[in-house]
């Protein structure tokens, strides 16, 4: 009886326990520490490129061959090793006499289970007699977009030629932040050259076409480290294509009746003809092609064909000889219709789009019907040209009215000689004069040959408004974010933007944007007053 009694109380002592976790503590938030370093931070006379940098606890180095810069650059890449809690770096045997080096960690050093950030940790020595403490500060911005431009190299030479950005790596080297700031530490009392680019290719060169770009004017002199100026404004930009170095990167067929060739860049003006039969031979195939864009469409009309191939004579600053292969003489392919609008508004336009060159026949009639109100008009013909892709569809609106387009069996046919066998019904609202909303912008320091630019957020329209005397008027606009800029027009009186060119010393244009989004809302009159600054020199 005595054994049972107590293997019953051991049995309720073992359902009262409870199994619970061990506390893990407060969560770590504590970037890693520096507790010493040699040689010692800021010290002076060192010889030795190797370099041992001792934390309070384990970390990690993430990406040093992005994140850490070296700065003066070096004849080879350092070399980084973690030993525990000690991180080894090897500068070679390159280190120039009586120079102050700069190792900036960016963000690359966390701690190695949190991943804390000790950010912007810079290590610091010198091979002289004492420390450089000058610096050079400022910031990046895209010259079109008037935004500051993150991760973008920052490049200080010793005086020299123009051609140093593009033949040898820069004396000097940073990176911009998220907000475009840039910022030179330790450096010696010399006169030095500025340039920025965004860098494609990682070899700290402007070298190639389609990097962004930016360069001060003057000689740059650095400044104590009190210096409370917002420091240099770089602007970036594309330099201008050359329409003779535009090269087909593409051609390929859409289907068995069209194509679309691809260029490398902007032309300006095309003209296509027939290899075989030249300028006669345009009856083969028509072509769309918008100037200053970079893709040429090609439409062929299957009755005419003598095979499965043809080669076209493409020209504009110089020819290109393209040949497609696999077309059919057989139409049997039906074109695709879409009713699209033109414009902002309230006066927007209506467009029949196709997918293949048509136009309309003698009859029958394409019918606008006001559901709202039952009223039918009889639209014809379009606004049109022969043999388009799109044709503008007008008659008079009514706001606040859904409207129907409806076109009829027969009305439309393709180049290809297909009819639109079935009735073709669109849907079209007009909405309320109350539906928009107005912008009203007073701009102070408006020079008479700036002008404004609104391009709704997520799009890339722009639309252009002029500034009469200092104030910038918009008309109706749909609700929504807008953004606003204002261009200078500083070199060339064409109302719109002209970008820089680095060997003749030309800048960008400058650009001011509108410190915010402006959101436009419906039945809303908005007045905004803006100070322009002066124009960066």
């Amino acid at each position: 009886m005595y054994r049972l009694s107590i293997l019953f109380f051991l049995l309720l002592l073992a359902s009262c326990a409870k199994v619970v976790s061990p506390s893990g503590g407060e969560k770590d938030e504590t970037p890693p520490e520096v507790l010493s370093s040699i040689p010692e931070l800021y010290a002076t006379e060192v010889k030795s490129g190797e370099i041992e940098i001792e934390f309070d606890e384990y970390f990690k180095l993430e990406n040093p061959g992005q994140s850490v810069i070296v700065s003066p650059t070096l004849n080879e890449k350092p070399k980084f090793k973690i030993k525990k809690k000690s991180l080894l770096i090897d500068l070679g045997d390159s280190l120039k006499p009586n120079t102050t080096y700069a190792i900036n960690f960016g963000d690359a050093l966390k701690d190695y289970n949190e991943g804390n950030v000790l950010s912007d940790f810079r290590y610091v020595f010198s091979t002289g007699s004492f420390v450089d403490s000058l610096q050079v500060k400022g910031s990046v911005i895209d010259a079109f977009e008037s935004i500051p431009e993150k991760d973008v190299w920052v490049m200080l030479y010793n005086s020299g030629v123009d051609s140093l950005p593009m033949t040898n790596p820069p004396t000097y080297i940073a990176k911009t932040k998220e907000d475009g700031s840039f910022l030179f530490t330790n450096l010696p009392n010399d006169s030095l050259m500025l340039y920025a680019v965004a860098d494609q290719n990682g070899n700290y060169y402007y070298d190639l076409p389609n990097e962004k770009f930016g360069f001060y004017n003057k000689t740059v002199f650095p400044k104590p480290a009190i210096d409370s100026s917002k420091g240099i404004e770089l602007r970036i930009f594309e330099k201008a294509q050359n329409p003779s170095k535009a090269v087909v990167s593409s051609s390929k067929l859409n289907s068995t009746h069209s194509a679309r060739v691809q260029y490398s860049q902007q032309i300006a003006s095309l003209k296509v003809k027939n290899q075989q039969v030249g300028e006669a031979g345009k009856t083969f195939f028509d072509y769309s092609f918008i100037p200053n864009t970079d893709s040429l469409q090609l439409f062929f009309s299957p009755a005419l064909l003598q095979g499965d191939s043809l080669t076209i004579i493409a020209a504009h600053e110089k020819s290109d000889t393209i040949t497609f292969y696999g077309l059919s003489k057989e139409a049997n392919h039906k074109s695709s219709y879409a009713l699209k609008t033109k414009g902002w508004a309230p006066n927007d336009t209506v467009i029949l789009t196709a997918n293949y060159p048509f136009e309309l026949t003698a009859n029958p009639p394409i019918y606008i019907i006001g559901v709202d109100s039952n009223a039918t008009d009889t639209i014809f013909p379009l606004v049109r040209k022969q043999w388009q892709t799109s044709a503008e569809i007008l008659w008079e609106q009514v706001e606040d009215t859904t409207y129907q387009v409806v076109v009829m069996p027969n009305a439309l046919i393709d180049q290809r000689d297909s009819l639109n066998t079935d009735t073709l019904i669109f849907s079209y609202s007009k909405n309320k004069t109350a539906f928009y909303g107005n912008l009203l912008v007073n701009v102070e320091g408006a020079k008479p040959n700036y002008y404004a630019t609104l391009q709704k957020s997520g799009s890339e329209n722009l639309k252009h408004f002029p500034i009469v005397e200092g104030v910038i008027e918009t008309g109706p606009l749909p609700p929504g974010k807008y953004i606003l800029k204002i261009g200078t027009d500083e070199s060339k009186p064409n109302q719109k933007w002209d970008t820089g060119d680095y060997q003749q010393k030309l800048q960008p244009e400058q650009i001011f944007r509108y410190k915010e989004e402006i959101q436009i809302r419906s039945n809303w009159d908005l007045e905004l007053d803006w100070e322009l600054p002066e124009l960066t020199k």
